[in-house]
């Protein structure tokens, strides 16, 4: 059992929780949205994210435990205002992740979770991101969904 849903059992009220997924990707859940969503995209984003993570950032024993069944928020906004700067995505403990309707930074938000799940420091500001090669698996992620949002349009 992922401990989103052990919380989810202790605390429901708080985290909204019991309602089906719109979309289940296999490991990686859309709990809500904002707009209408591709679920055939958003399984997409997320089989391209897998792959650039399991070369090289994780193996599938640790990608499974840490994304199994863990949400993911699309809102309306192509951005909203994080620590004075615009953000596309955001990784928000214990709720999931957080995406503009492009989906373009779900890889970006699944580093951050990486990271906090392995207790590494710095993450918040990126430290380390270019030496762990997650920069460059990230602009090849936003290049392979270019042209390809997680949004068809209001919903």
């Amino acid at each position: 059992m992922t401990t989103s849903r052990r919380l989810c059992l202790l605390i429901p009220a708080l985290l909204a929780c019991g309602s089906p997924p719109l979309c289940d990707s296999g490991t990686l859940v859309l709990a809500s949205s904002e707009v209408q969503i591709s679920c055939e995209e958003f399984s997409n984003h997320v089989g391209i994210a897998r792959v650039l993570m399991l070369a090289g950032h994780s193996d599938g024993e640790e990608f499974n435990a840490v994304f199994g069944g863990m949400s993911v928020h699309v809102l309306a906004a192509d951005a909203w205002a994080v620590n004075g700067g615009p953000a596309y995505g955001q990784f928000v403990w214990p709720h999931g992740i957080y995406l503009n309707p492009s989906g373009r930074a779900l890889l970006h938000e699944m580093f951050h979770v990486l990271d906090v799940s392995r207790l590494r420091l710095g993450t918040a500001s990126h430290d380390g991101w270019t030496e762990l090669g997650y920069h460059a698996a990230q602009a090849q992620f936003e290049r392979s969904v270019i042209g390809r949002p997680l949004a068809l349009g209001p919903r």
